[in-house]
């Protein structure tokens, strides 16, 4: 597949390859370790400017795409933590007078943004949009699966010889 290559980039522990593909009249992108052979051209190519964008500056990781304007309520006890960071640009904090926050940022709807909410757990909640709410909701169903509910943790195996020490003396 012919690709005009634009830039490689380092994020989030890999290296990516934004490049245009004419193929499908779109800048994409391509996880470097997941090249496995390259041919040079004699071709050239002049880049359009539009392609110029700031790499990845819709999303909160290597992605690009349409933007959403995500609405997230942080609970007090995390409120500081997160205020103190910048996780995008477009990223605006409001504190609230109980001490909590509500930030709003206005990035892809894609796997990064799915991330960054799971991985605040219980002490962040989605505003907006509904249908981002409604996924985190139904991913946090899916993880909730993996765990038996509370009380109803399985008994471990115990060797019988262990309980049995009526007849031993001495272990």
């Amino acid at each position: 597949y012919l690709v005009y290559p634009l830039r490689f980039v380092y994020t989030h522990g890999a290296m990516y390859l934004r490049a245009w593909v004419p193929a499908r009249v779109q800048v994409l992108t391509f996880a470097a370790q997941r090249i496995r052979r390259v041919t040079v051209l004699e071709e050239r190519f002049e880049a359009d400017p539009a392609w110029s964008e700031d790499t990845f500056s819709r999303s909160l990781g290597p992605n690009d795409g349409p933007t959403v304007h995500v609405v997230i309520h942080v609970e007090r006890e995390l409120a500081p933590i997160v205020a103190e960071r910048q996780y995008h640009k477009s990223q605006r904090t409001l504190t609230r007078a109980d001490g909590s926050i509500q930030l709003e940022l206005d990035v892809c709807n894609d796997v990064w943004l799915h991330s960054f909410v799971l991985q605040f757990g219980h002490r962040v909640q989605v505003l907006e949009p509904v249908s981002l709410a409604r996924e985190i909701s139904e991913e946090l169903d899916r993880a909730r699966g993996h765990y038996p509910p509370a009380g109803q943790v399985e008994p471990l195996a115990t060797s019988q010889a262990l309980l049995d020490l009526s007849n031993q003396w001495r272990l």
